[in-house]
Order: C-alpha cells, then structure tokens, then sequence
C-alpha cells in the first residue's frame, strides 16, 4: 500500500505535467491534425486578438517554456532524489507566465486565463467520461447520468490538480499537511454530494463498495 506521501508526490508530478500541457496547447484545440506551435499562435492571435509583434513574443515565451520545461525534466530523469524538480518547473512556469503580463493587455491575460480554464476543465471532463464509462456496466449507468457526473468528477480533478499544484515544493508543517488534505477532502465531499444525486441509491452502494475494494487491493 501507498504511503501518503508517495500519492503526494505522484499528484503533485501529475499537476505539473498536465498545466504545463495545458499551458502549450492553449486553444489548440480548435487546431486540426498533429498540435503544431503555429496553429497555436494562429489560434492565440484570433482568441486574444494580438496585434503587431505581440504573436511573435508569445511565440518566443512558447518556446523558452517548452525548452526549459524539458531541459529540467532531462535533468532530473535519473537522479534519484526529484524534489527539486518541481520548484524548478515552477518556476519555468513562472517565467512564462510573467512574460506573458509583460507582453498582454489586462484584458488579453484575462481573456487567457480564462482560456486555460475552459481548456482544463475540457480535458478533465474528458478523462471523467473515460473513467465512467468503464464504470457504465457495473454500475449500470444511463447516458443522461454519464453525461451528468462528466462534468462533476472534471470539475473535481481540475480542482484537486489546481491545489496540488499550488502546493508542490513547499516544505509544510503538520499543520499546513492537515489544511491541504481537508481541502482535498471537502473536493472529494463536494463531488460525492453532487454524484450522490444523480446516482439511485443502490448505485451509490455499489460504487462505495466497489472503491473500498480497490483501496484494499493498492
């Protein structure tokens, strides 16, 4: 069985890889075929209407992330102790990230934001209705219920990845430890609440069966 700390670790790898996928692919999309830089400073330009060299720099910003954010992976593949790795990660996602307020509008950072959001929670919902469809015989789910919890357990990964995140690299204390795992928690709690009414009474039984029998078997 996993410690705690290990499932930390893994969720807080995890976060980071997918905000920086997030971050690379904003409004790709809405691109065709393979994700090409191009189609994503095409799609950026349209999004948040940049005008004169401003597709240009948030090209450059791209691809100083992407280099550095590889760079930093390789250096650590094979060292056996990775906590350093995700501070440095963090901040090559800062770096970006206040290369784009140097080189955006307000309302172009807000529009990006806002941006990423949506693209977060796309892909969140994506990988929901993958997990509840391989739930779909057991527990006998209809469509319209899938289609309900998709955006529920999206909502809830998004969320724990956001937290997860934020909090990677700092060395907490007990007390900090106890404050990020109860708001892990109330994500969790939020998200049964809500799954609880959609689910009928016997599914909500076999699922809670069904998770303690994969807790006892981690």
């Amino acid at each position: 069985m996993r410690t705690s700390v290990a499932i930390m670790k893994t969720l807080f790898a995890r976060a980071g890889l997918v905000l920086a996928a997030v971050l690379l692919t904003a409004t790709a999309s809405e691109a065709q075929g393979d994700l090409d830089l191009d189609d994503v400073i095409d799609s950026l330009t349209v999004h948040l209407d940049l005008t004169g060299d401003q597709p240009s720099q948030v090209e450059g910003l791209l691809v100083t992330f992407a280099t550095d954010w590889n760079a930093t992976q390789e250096k650590y593949e094979n060292a056996e102790d990775k906590d350093g790795m995700i501070n440095e990660l963090k901040a090559v996602q800062g770096a970006y990230q206040d290369g784009l307020a140097d080189v955006l509008t307000d309302q172009q950072l807000e529009d990006y934001e806002q941006l990423v959001d949506q693209i977060m929670h796309d892909i969140f919902n994506e990988v929901a209705e993958l997990k509840l469809r391989d739930l779909q015989p057991a527990l006998e789910l209809s469509e319209d219920q899938v289609m309900q919890l998709k955006p529920v357990l999206g909502t809830a990964l998004v969320d724990v990845v956001r937290l997860m995140w934020g909090n990677a690299g700092k060395k907490m204390r007990m007390p900090a430890k106890l404050k990020l795992a109860n708001k892990l928690k109330k994500i969790q709690s939020t998200a049964k609440t809500q799954a609880n009414e959609i689910l009928t009474p016997e599914q909500v039984a076999k699922w809670e069966a069904m998770k303690e029998a994969a807790k006892a078997e981690e």
